[in-house]
């Protein structure tokens, strides 16, 4: 993903009013001397001593720092440097508010910029970081999406069970279906919920859970792979808590609970006899 922000505005006065100091400064060759020291003496302070708001903006400076340090324009050290941007990292991940400030760009660039210095050892470090840091923000948001679908279950979203899950997961490259549906959540709470649904949305849920497993009723041919087999402790979990519920139920609440049950067993089944492809 490449933000191009407001540098989109090209070689206008009024673009060049629009753009951040970082920005005008990574122009640095279009610049007079005293606009050059003024931009910088602004984009350090605020560096070393401001907030940034995106992970994209502290690779940018970073980048433009070791450069002016290696053409001699500027001195810095890259050591303190790195770890002023780890900590730039750190901080606008934990805040989580918004995707869009952890993107770090695509082929070496964003903000329509390339980042200077992008094959130095500093920024192949920063890059790995902030990308690791990605991938498990986008991990964690995954799995905290699915935990809540299942923990608070009702009969509206039983009922789209199947459109929920073919949306896109927050990383963008597959969709919910084809993860693990199930990791990080609370199996005593899903099982009671499952269990208070209407007997049609038990129904729904059973259809849904076969055909994702490939249960040979269903006709739907499919190779099991690892994301399935993620959900197998907890398949295994909600079915034991399950059967500790029907105790508590009468007639047809009941028997549509071990109808569920008996779905679940043979999901559990079908995943243990089948082998990992994928």
């Amino acid at each position: 993903h490449v933000n191009t922000g407001i540098s989109s505005f090209h070689n206008t006065g009024f673009a060049e009013c629009l753009r951040q100091d970082w920005e005008q400064l990574w122009y640095y060759g279009k610049l007079d001397n005293n606009t050059f020291l003024e931009k910088l003496k602004s984009v350090k302070n605020l560096f070393y001593k401001g907030e940034i708001k995106y992970v994209s903006i502290v690779l940018h400076i970073t980048g433009m720092f070791i450069h002016f340090n290696r053409i001699k324009l500027a001195h810095c050290n890259e050591s303190f440097l790195k770890q002023k941007a780890l900590n730039h990292i750190d901080k606008i991940f934990k805040k989580q508010n918004d995707n869009g400030c952890f993107l770090i760009g695509s082929y070496n660039a964003s903000w329509g910029k390339q980042y200077m210095e992008y094959e130095s050892e500093i920024m192949t470090e920063l890059f790995k970081y902030a990308q690791d840091k990605l991938d498990n923000y986008f991990e964690y948001e995954r799995v905290k999406f699915c935990k809540s679908f299942w923990e608070n279950i009702d009969d509206d979203k039983a009922e789209n069970i199947s459109s929920v899950f073919k949306e896109t997961i927050p990383s963008g490259y597959c969709s919910y279906e084809l993860s693990s549906i199930f990791q990080g959540i609370n199996t005593k709470r899903v099982a009671s919920r499952l269990s208070r649904l209407s007997n049609t949305s038990k129904e729904n849920i059973e259809m849904y859970l076969s055909i994702r497993y490939y249960l040979p009723e269903t006709k739907i041919i499919g190779a099991i792979s690892q994301y399935h087999l993620d959900d197998l402790e907890y398949l295994k979990g909600i079915k034991d808590l399950l059967i500790k519920l029907t105790s508590k139920q009468r007639l047809i609440d009941k028997l549509t609970t071990k109808s569920l049950i008996c779905t679940l067993d043979k999901c559990i089944n079908q995943l243990i006899s089948s082998p990992k492809t994928v």
